[in-house]
């Protein structure tokens, strides 16, 4: 984001990044978590089809071990949803042993192919990796890292990386609330991108919308339109959801969404080099950087989800990295062992103002 880091400091986070569902492997695997009632808090439970999704090496797996355990005590002891692991390589025995060990909950380890987690046929390999090598030495976040474009063509459900801390309990199972009451995209941070990182992504929005209106058949009013950008779309304003702790439902809705979505996340706009749409991105020499799925994402659910269709948890006190959401209500904070003074939404990076400003129900 805004701060930089060192090389030896950025070659660690790259490894902290890879930590989201894939939706390809939540499509695979959906299909074989069957829906149940359980013993929880209440006499029973009906758990929907969901899931934490890790995606993760061998050498994450002591910091990944305490973002588990912070997720059961918190919140999946009640519930006992399962736990999807992914990795590029095999997970070792003591990988699956020592996670295993920290919930009652299935849990599941993937291998996700190497067609699946390398460039598409169409990426100019050279290109791409010029593009790597200019913004690595310009400090920019992730700008060197190989993975993190990989990772960020992928969608998730619900997110879960190493050294990940969870304040509050949760009493309530938020899938089942998303579910029943119509939520589509539901977040705990949202703050404001690098804009560096995403020279040419507001204008392959811009271009992509004329091409294709149909996709985009809410007002500004009707929509969150005004949370990213201003009447005449003539900027993006940087603010997205954080990438970390969301729950989508949205993904496996109208199958032309998922389908606009991955056009978006894989052609018209490019994670590996620059943007195609564009005369300034056709012109310009250097080729454009490491583009995050957040703000893709956070573009597109503004662009075409209704207020009433997002949900903030604000009852979700979580740390990761130096990003930090406290609930500051009374009555909220009892739940809680953080401080409300240290969350980030008050700080001039936080777009939760322009979140409610956009029409978001406070009372929501």
């Amino acid at each position: 984001m805004f701060v930089k880091r060192s090389k030896q400091s950025l070659s660690k986070r790259r490894l902290l990044l890879l930590a989201c569902p894939i939706l390809l492997y939540l499509l695979f695997f959906r299909d074989r978590i069957k829906e149940f009632h359980l013993q929880t808090t209440s006499d029973s439970h009906q758990r929907v089809k969901a899931a934490f999704v890790v995606l993760a090496r061998n050498s994450e797996l002591q910091s990944l071990r305490l973002s588990i355990q912070k997720v059961e005590d918190r919140f999946n002891r009640k519930f006992n949803y399962p736990w999807i692991f992914l990795n590029d390589e095999p997970f070792s025995d003591e990988f699956k042993e020592y996670t295993s060990a920290l919930t009652k909950s299935e849990t599941r380890y993937g291998l996700v192919p190497k067609e699946h987690w390398s460039y598409p046929e169409w990426i100019d390999q050279g290109r791409a990796a010029e593009a790597r090598e200019d913004y690595a030495e310009r400090g920019i976040a992730y700008g060197g890292s190989e993975s993190y474009r990989h990772m960020c063509r992928f969608e998730y459900y619900w997110r879960v990386e190493p050294d990940v801390n969870y304040y509050c309990d949760i009493d309530y199972d938020p899938f089942l609330m998303i579910k029943t009451s119509g939520k589509k995209y539901g977040f705990a941070i949202s703050f404001k991108e690098w804009m560096e990182t995403i020279p040419m992504l507001w204008d392959s929005v811009r271009s992509f919308r004329s091409l294709h209106p149909d996709y985009f058949p809410l007002s500004r009013e009707e929509s969150m339109e005004a949370f990213v950008t201003n009447e005449d779309w003539t900027e993006y304003n940087s603010c997205h959801f954080g990438p970390i702790l969301r729950l989508l439902h949205w993904i496996y809705g109208d199958p032309k969404s998922i389908m606009t979505s991955l056009i978006i996340l894989t052609k018209p706009v490019d994670f590996f080099m620059k943007g195609k749409l564009s005369h300034a991105a056709a012109t310009n020499p250097k080729p454009d950087i490491r583009w995050g799925d957040a703000p893709i994402h956070s573009i597109w659910a503004a662009l075409t989800l209704k207020p009433e269709e997002f949900h903030f948890f604000n009852d979700f006190g979580y740390r990761h990295s130096s990003y930090t959401h406290c609930p500051v209500q009374k009555e909220l904070n009892k739940k809680c062992i953080c401080e409300a003074a240290l969350s980030m939404d008050n700080d001039w990076l936080s777009c939760l103002r322009e979140f409610y400003d956009a029409g978001y129900p406070r009372e929501l």
